[in-house]
């Protein structure tokens, strides 16, 4: 299952990121969020990220980003390379 986030990734999106999360179905195993899209992320949005990342453990659904040129810069000086697996497209 895939996520493609474009324009303004913002606190806006949390109850669209909540109902997806919620809508999973039980056979996925994977998320991918896609970033590259992305024109700005603020600090809620990787709240969120995270957030998802726990929400989704207990499922075993695994998280991964890919992250373009905007959501890279974010991520490094986040650290989230160290939370999630994140690829770089």
């Amino acid at each position: 299952m895939s996520f493609i986030l474009s324009g303004r990734f913002t606190f806006d999106l949390h109850r669209d990121v909540a109902d997806a999360v919620k809508a999973l179905g039980q056979d996925v195993k994977r998320v991918t969020v896609d970033l590259r899209e992305a024109e700005y992320i603020d600090s809620a949005a990787l709240g969120m990220l995270i957030q998802m990342k726990a929400k989704l453990a207990p499922r075993e659904i695994t998280l991964k980003l890919k992250n373009g040129s905007v959501a890279e810069d974010v991520l490094s000086i986040a650290n989230f390379d160290k939370l999630f697996a994140i690829e770089s497209v």
